[in-house]
């Protein structure tokens, strides 16, 4: 009888230990799992940041030095002035579509927004949208609606929003915003702002 117990009491200690063991495996296995799935989400995003930088650094590379297509007739401000595009003095262009996706948009109005108090009139900030109705109205009076129209540049044919510096009628620092990737949004910003309008 007392081997029984002892054989029972033995019996039972293997069977917590293998359950500790089993429960350790197992809990390994997860965390590898899990590790697995965080190495994977950091390779993807890292991805996504290196597509998104090669883009920007090749579209700046094609549209740079382009100078844009001036029709005198469709560069009117919203109160009928007349915006000047052949300006020597540097603006910053915040070109979009209504093709493009308005969260987009709103992302880089947002972020102008953020570097320049003054935006809704400032002559240093222009925002010129195409695709909308000829009576499409905003509260920025340095906002152009082109309608149909375009400025000549590879990148509007992508309805990507993106901003450039306008000197003399030539385009020169594109830039794509991206929301994913803010930080080098606000770079660009940062940088612009401090070589062109300090």
């Amino acid at each position: 009888m007392k081997n029984n117990i002892i054989k029972t009491v033995l019996l039972l200690a293997i069977l917590v230990f293998l359950c500790v063991i089993l429960g350790f495996i197992i809990e390994l296995r997860n965390n590898s799992s899990k590790s697995g799935q965080e190495v994977e989400l950091i390779k993807s995003e890292k991805f996504t940041q290196e597509l998104y930088t090669k883009q920007n650094v090749s579209e700046s590379v094609i549209n740079n030095n382009i100078p844009i297509r001036i029709q005198q007739d469709f560069f009117l401000y919203s109160d009928g002035k007349k915006a000047d595009l052949l300006s020597s003095k540097p603006i910053l262009v915040y070109r979009f579509s209504a093709l493009s996706c308005s969260t987009c948009v709103d992302f880089g109005k947002n972020k102008i927004q953020d570097y320049f108090s003054d935006y809704k009139n400032s002559p240093d900030l222009l925002f010129v949208a195409s695709g909308y109705p000829s009576n499409y109205q905003v509260d920025l009076k340095n906002f152009l609606n082109i309608g149909k129209n375009s400025l000549g540049l590879p990148l509007e044919q992508t309805n990507l929003p993106f901003y450039f510096i306008l000197i003399d009628g030539i385009v020169q620092q594109v830039f794509i915003p991206d929301k994913s990737s803010s930080e080098y949004t606000d770079i660009y910003l940062e940088e612009i702002k401090r070589r062109y309008f300090n």
